[in-house]
């Protein structure tokens, strides 16, 4: 009796890893594997001699060995411009195959190229920022396997602008407030600066700045007409700097509009607001302030605000307290902020009244005692039949 592997080579060690022994299930030999190793795998054959004629009895060894991904950061950063490989080292057996998706589309183009490491991209850009997955599939005979790292590739690359169109202009008026913002995009996190002509500016008594990660914002008190003109804002970091002129121009403050008040409910009323025509920038929409007529002594900054794009007409304010006297005045919303407010104007809502009781409620109470009644008079005959049926019984 003897154990060969793939028909040739007899494996007669009785130690090692691999060997044989005696079996315990009664004569034979037990092919033993203490640690199985990838390299095991292959077809085995037990052979013996018996009554003088040769027998033999197969079996093949497949061995898995699971997915495994190499240990990488799951975030990586790279310079703009660079040739760059996403890693994504995979081990396996049977050899795991690999797919890529790109912010959950399929790569495409001439830029990507799968490699053994990982994906190797060309020239990245700003636009190759985002998730990438890296899907690692193992298929055999007996077992399917599928295991999927996911790595964010960041860009390093000096600040770029990222204002909408028009935001390289702003509008205000004398005695009003202009918020000038400047958003880049950066990696790393930049530095900003603004400036007007060669004057570097800083939060004083008529500028204050806000400042925010990518974002910074320069919020103008428009004093006198010096306040009009180019402003600069700069974002730098350690890859480059960016420049942006925003522009303050000077127009006539927003006119203010007309109001009247219908519809008082209990709980809302209804505002009717007639917006200023011809206005240089257009009407975008109103702010409306109320309060209750005994918390006026607290004045207009305790008044509670709404703000209505133009386009949400009718104007309904809601949440308002039952039979309760309230003021309210509306200002004009424009690109250049808002107008002075409207004559203040009041209303009443209404007081929430229960319904009255009617005639039916009596109606109501009449039927039940019929009911009682009749439920008393079968309760009755129920009693005398029973009586009756015993007196017949005796």
């Amino acid at each position: 009796m003897k154990w060969t592997r793939n028909g040739t080579e007899e494996i007669t060690a009785n130690k090692g890893r691999i060997h044989i022994e005696e079996s315990r299930a009664g004569p034979g030999l037990a092919l033993v594997f203490e640690s199985i190793e990838t390299k095991d795998k292959g077809n085995y054959t037990c052979k013996a001699m018996v009554d003088g004629k040769e027998v033999q009895a197969s079996f093949v060894l497949i061995v898995i060995k699971p997915i495994k991904f190499a240990d990488t950061a799951t975030v990586q950063t790279v310079s703009e411009y660079q040739n760059v490989v996403v890693p994504c080292e995979v081990d396996g057996d049977p050899e795991p195959e690999i797919n890529w998706t790109v912010n959950g589309k399929l790569p495409q183009g001439p830029k990507y190229k799968v490699v053994a490491d990982g994906l190797c991209i060309e020239n990245v850009t700003l636009e190759d920022k985002g998730e990438y997955k890296c899907r690692a599939y193992q298929l055999s005979s007996v077992k399917s396997n599928v295991l999927v790292r996911t790595i964010i590739l960041n860009i390093e690359h000096k600040p770029v602008w990222r204002g909408e169109e028009g935001y390289e202009k702003s509008y205000a008026f004398i005695s009003g407030t202009a918020n000038l913002t400047c958003e880049v995009t950066a990696e790393p996190k930049p530095k900003f600066e603004w400036l007007k002509g060669s004057k570097t500016l800083k939060s004083q008594e008529n500028a204050t700045i806000f400042q925010e990660e990518f974002r910074t914002i320069l919020q103008v008190q428009v004093s006198s007409k010096n306040a009009f003109g180019d402003y600069i804002c700069k974002a730098s970091n350690s890859l480059g700097k960016m420049e942006q002129v925003i522009t303050l121009i000077e127009v006539s403050k927003p006119a203010v509009p007309k109001m009247s008040v219908r519809g008082a409910r209990h709980d809302s009323v209804q505002i009717d607001i007639e917006g200023p025509e011809n206005e240089e920038l257009g009407t975008l929409g109103y702010r409306v302030q109320y309060l209750k007529r005994q918390e006026m002594h607290k004045g207009w900054d305790s008044a509670q605000e709404v703000k209505f794009n133009k386009a949400e007409s009718p104007y309904i304010l809601s949440g308002l307290s039952q039979n309760t006297q309230y003021v309210v005045r509306v200002a004009t919303w424009n690109a250049a902020g808002f107008s002075d407010y409207t004559q203040e104007r009041s209303f009443s809502t209404e007081k929430i009244h229960a319904d009255p009781v009617t005639g039916s409620t009596n109606s109501a109470i009449s039927v039940s005692l019929k009911a009682s009644q009749l439920i008393t008079i079968i309760a009755v005959h129920n009693i005398i039949s029973v009586t009756s049926e015993l007196k017949h019984n005796l």
